[in-house]
Parts: structure tokens; sequence; C-alpha cells
């Protein structure tokens, strides 16, 4: 509508007369030479502007790299004061515009034209960010459905040249949708960079503060295990980049990043799996962070804490810090996570152990230290009161007895508490932290079910045999050893008072044998009226029974001695050499030998071995009777009783 240029002059430097008009006898001819010519050939020119305005201007603007297309930059008001050449001081240049009737740019600058040095100050407010959607498809599979962005800058020039600026970054009611499925993926209430400052000798970006407030987001899991953030960034091309022959061989960039604190507040995750044949989804929620001194090139540590909830009232602290730019990288991070009920982890359970859960709660202490490519991690998982549901059919379900596994590892209150170290190698294609938790973890079930007795022994510090309790030939009695390995076992099954225990007897048919056949040679001899102080001492009445029942062995008693006959002959058969007489001793040994055993001896001694033991744990040990069952099906060629596991 109005363009105003004002006071535009060209002059020269000489003495003219101004007031000469044309033809004046003081103005020298067109073709008339003279000291007046080199004079002017020698005069400086000079132009000067005082001010230029353009006002209440518009333009339209069509660009397929916009959403819309047609933009209206209306009003445009453009100004320009003190504008000479040759310069002598700065001159103040300003531009305003709007873009469509919603946003607004305001320049202004002080700029010396002749050496390049002055200031630029631009805003821009209010520039709603669907219009670059075009640009972003050519990155993302997403849209953004909602944002504005404003920006403002100072920047100072030297020699037109960027010397250093501040910057300021504002995105508010930031919101993005994936094309794949039309969900929301990520948004925001407000992005902010306050207080940066670009240098560009010193080649140092700082920051004071980058923040977050409200920023929720969305990780799902479909049907197929993708992940709805799959393939949002697109593929680009390999573009070959040509060399920079100003830059010399082995020349890097020494940019410094340096930024005071970030912090989000207001945080949310929305998670969901519905690969798994149970769907599982929560939320974490009011998620708090903030981390400090990241500097790129600093050696001293940065540091991490953030602080929210799961489905709204499981508290969330992860706390760490570490120097990652060093020339040694590394890093230390923890998780805490406190009273998650695991009830949601159903689908989990169900799909890698076989059962869903009906209640319970997880609290986890993780540590996580980094130094270079080497990763040692120390995991404390607690979980209370845990119970399990019914059976899931899933091929991916561990095979290994859960429950007993379980009931091994929770304690008398009811608590399961894990150490699960792990470590490897970050820089390995295959390294997976979670894969490497869930191996140490099914490590240790695997362990426990595998050698329950071995864990029940160091519940409680014992390093006997808890599994078999051994007694003395031929005995039921229990020992001083076998007494203290069922106080232990007692102790440790205090301490697991979800087990079951099956106790089985057994007798060696060779040592035991012996011994129950000797038992009842003894009671036969007394049965047939042998004084128990013969049988005891031994005395002349004694061995002349013995003989008298190895004699009535005949000649298979006497081979099984390999001596004489039962009378004690020297044996002087013609040809033959004098046998030795026979030792009593040996007759003994013989007749016991001989000596049947009843069908169910050796089975009824095993049978009383199993029930003393059970007697020992109930009476001694306090064990609930209940929980001790007597099994005749555990047993084996020894002198002993025999413990099994259940749940």
């Amino acid at each position: 509508d109005t363009l105003s240029l004002r006071d535009i002059f060209v002059y020269d430097a000489g003495e003219t007369d101004e007031s000469a008009g044309e033809g004046s006898p003081d103005t020298p001819a067109p073709d008339e030479g003279g000291e007046d010519d080199d004079a002017a050939a020698d005069m400086e020119w000079k132009v000067t502007l005082d001010e230029f305005s353009l006002a209440e201007s518009g333009v339209s603007w069509a660009t397929p790299r916009l959403q819309p297309e047609r933009m209206e930059v209306r009003p445009l008001n453009a100004r320009a004061r003190g504008l000479a050449w040759p310069a002598s001081a700065p001159s103040d240049i300003g531009l305003d515009l709007g873009i469509n009737a919603v946003s607004t740019v305001n320049v202004s600058a002080s700029i010396h034209l002749g050496s390049g040095d002055g200031g630029v100050r631009a805003d821009l407010a209010g520039l709603p960010l669907p219009w670059i959607n075009p640009v972003v498809h050519e990155q993302l599979r997403t849209d953004i459905a909602s944002g504005s962005l404003s920006l403002g800058s100072e920047l100072e020039l030297r020699e037109f040249a960027p010397a250093s600026a501040g910057f300021t970054v504002e995105i508010t009611d930031l919101g993005t949708v994936l094309h794949e499925t039309g969900d929301e993926a990520f948004r925001l209430q407000r992005f902010a960079v306050e207080g940066g400052e670009v240098d560009m000798a010193a080649e140092t970006l700082r920051i004071a503060e980058v923040r977050l407030d409200a920023p929720a987001g969305s990780l799902h899991i479909g049907e197929d295990g993708q992940i709805n953030v799959n393939g949002v960034l697109r593929e680009r091309p390999e573009i070959a980049q040509p060399a920079d022959e100003a830059t010399e061989e082995g020349e890097t960039s020494n940019w410094r990043v340096i930024i005071d604190r970030v912090a989000l507040a207001g945080g949310r995750l929305d998670f969901a799996d519905d690969s798994l044949p149970l769907p599982f989804r929560t939320m974490i929620e009011d998620m708090e962070a903030e981390i400090v001194d990241i500097d790129s090139m600093a050696e001293t540590p940065l540091s991490v804490t953030l602080n929210g909830n799961v489905d709204g009232y499981a508290p969330v602290v992860i706390e760490g810090g570490g120097t990652p730019h060093g020339a040694e990288p590394d890093s230390e991070i923890r998780f805490r996570f406190r009273g998650v009920d695991i009830a949601t982890m159903s689908p989990y359970s169900g799909t890698y152990a076989g059962y869903a859960i009906d209640s319970g709660t997880l609290s986890l202490d993780l540590r996580y230290a980094l130094a270079g490519q080497a990763l040692d991690g120390d995991n404390r998982i607690v979980i209370s009161q845990m119970k399990l549901g019914e059976p899931v059919e899933s091929e991916l379900a561990v095979e290994v007895p859960l429950k007993l596994g379980l009931a091994l590892l929770t304690d008398a209150q009811g608590v399961i508490d894990l150490d699960v170290p792990v470590s490897g190698n970050v820089d390995d294609p295959q390294f997976s932290l979670g894969k490497v938790i869930g191996r140490a973890v099914m490590n240790i079930i695997t362990k426990a079910v595998t050698a329950p007795f071995k864990l029940l022994a160091g519940l409680v510090g014992s390093e006997a045999d808890l599994e078999n309790i051994a007694f003395a030939a031929g005995s039921m009695e229990l020992d001083a050893i076998a007494q203290s390995a069922l106080g232990d076992l007692s102790r440790a099954l205090q301490e697991r008072p979800q087990l079951q225990l099956r106790v089985g007897g057994s007798a060696d048919p060779v040592v035991d044998g012996d011994i129950l056949r000797q038992r009842s040679l003894e009671q036969s001899l007394l049965d047939e009226g042998l004084d128990p102080l013969s049988l005891e001492s031994r005395d002349e009445r004694w061995a002349e029974v013995v003989g008298a029942r190895f004699a009535a062995l005949g000649e298979a008693g006497a081979e099984s001695t390999g001596g004489g006959d039962a009378a004690g002959d020297e044996g002087t058969n013609e040809g033959d050499a004098p046998s030795e007489p026979m030792n009593v001793e040996a007759m003994w040994e013989a007749v016991i030998a001989a000596t049947p055993l009843s069908a169910d001896a050796l089975e009824t001694l095993g049978n009383e071995r199993a029930a003393e033991a059970k007697r020992y744990l109930v009476t001694e040990g306090g064990i609930d009777a209940a929980r001790i069952a007597i099994s005749y099906d555990l047993v084996s060629q020894d002198s002993a009783a025999h413990m099994e596991i259940g749940s």
C-alpha cells in the first residue's frame, strides 16, 4: 500500500554554486577541460538513504514443501534507517510479518555496512508445526497432528559472519500420529530450550536448561510381535559425500556441547503387549526426571534422576551418572521399583513360565555399571505373596517344575529375595540385557529344582547331606550325626513353609542283611534255652550250641567255612593231609550266613528308618506332620532314609 523513500541525494565534495542553474557562466561547458575535471575525478561519491519503509504489504507464497502449499504473508512491514555508503555508523533494519494470520516473524538488526559488525534479533511466534508435515514425511512415517513453535534468537556478527548467538526454543501442545495405525505416538504439553548460547570461535554450544512438560508416549507390541514405533523412521539411500577439499586429512570437528540441566515433569508411558496369550498393559505415570552437567568433552560425571510410578501407585526411581564422553566411557545407573502388582504380568508369566499369576507384588533394585563395553550388573528381585494361577499353554514356556522352584525360593514370610548378577559385552551383536537377566533368573530356578537339598543346606549354613540320612548297619536308631542333619533339615523347612517332604527308608541286603540274620539266629538260640549270659560272653555252652548248629549244616556248612567236619576231626582220610581244626568264630559266621531272613525283613527295616526320621522332624524339629509323608517307593540298596522335596 505504501512505499516511501525519503531524502535520497547524491552529492560531491567539491566547491560548486548550488544556486547556479543550467547554463550559468560559472558552470564549465561539458566539452571544456580544465583543473575542475581532475578534481571531479578524485571526488569520493557517497550515497545515503535516511529512511526506507514498506508498510501493510503482502506476498502470496506457494511451495509443496509446506502444508498448506499457499502461504499468505500479510501484513509485511519492512524498514531501514541510516543506510549510507561508505558507512560511518551502524544502520538499523527491521522486518515484521504475519503468516496466514497465525504466525508472526519479527526481525531487527543494527549492522555496520562497512565492517559487517553488528547484531540481529529475530523472533518467530506461533508457527503451526503441522505446516512442516511434507518435510517430516520425508524422514518419518508420522504426522504432526498439532503443535506450535516459537523461537527467539540474538545473533552477533563479525564481518557479516556469525560470531556468537543466543537463542530460546518453545514447542507447545505437540501431538503426533502414526501413519500405520492412526494411533497417537507421542505428545507433550511443552518443550523448551532456555539460555542457549553459541560461540563460533570457541566451537561451543551451551544450553542452560532443556525442559519437557507432560510428555506422553505409547509403546505397543501387536499380535504379530511388531512394535508400533518400528518402521517410523524411513530408510534413506546412502549418498556418497564428496571430500571437503578445504578440510585437511584427519581434521575433525571439536564442537563442545554443554547442557546444564535437562528436566522432565509429568511424564507418562502407555505400554501394551498383544503378542502374548494374555494381553498385557501397564502405565508408568507422574514421571519426574533431571539430568545435570552434560558435557561432551568433560571428564566430570553427569547425574541422572527419574521418579514416577507404575499404574498410579507403585513408585519408580532411576538414578545414575557417568562420563559417557570420556576417553574411557563409564557409567552407572540404578532402577528401583516398589510394590508393582505382578498379577498384571500374567501375560508374561503365562508365556514364558506356563502359569498365570493370581496375586503378588514385585520390587526391584537394579544396578548396572558400564566400563568401556563391559557391563557388570547386580539385580535384587523381591517378590512378595505370589500365588500362581491356572496353567497357560505356551510353546515358549520353560520346562522346569516352576511351582517347586518358587516354593524352594519362598521364605517363611512369603518373600522371594533373589540376587542376580549379570555381565556381558554390550559391543557383542548377540548381547541383550533382557535375555541375560532372564537367563540368570532361570539358572537360579533350575539350580534350585535340580539340587534342592543343597539350597536348603545353604539356607542354614549346613554342610551335611540333608537328602540322605545314614543309619548304622541293621539299626533304625539315629546317631548324633543323623540327628544333626535332621535338625538342619528341620530349620531349613521352617524357612520354606511351602515345601512338602517325602521320606523313604532302605536297607542294604549285605550289610543290613548280615546283622538281621545274626539277630534272628541269636533270638532262635535264646528261644531254644540258651542262657543270655552265655550268648553275651560266648562261653563254652555257646560254643557247644554253635558247633551243633554248624554240624547240622552238613557238607554245605563245612565248604562254606573251608575247614574240617562239624566235630572238629583232624580229617585223617587216607591220602589226605590233616585239616585245620574248625574255629568256632568261623562256624558262627557260617551259621549266620545260613540263617534265613523273612521276606519283608529288609523292607520293614527301611520303613522303620523312614518312620524314625519323620518322628524326629516332627517331635524334635517342630515340622507339621502333614507336611511329611512316608513313601514306600523311595528305596535303594543302602542303609539310609531318603528325602524328596515337593511343593
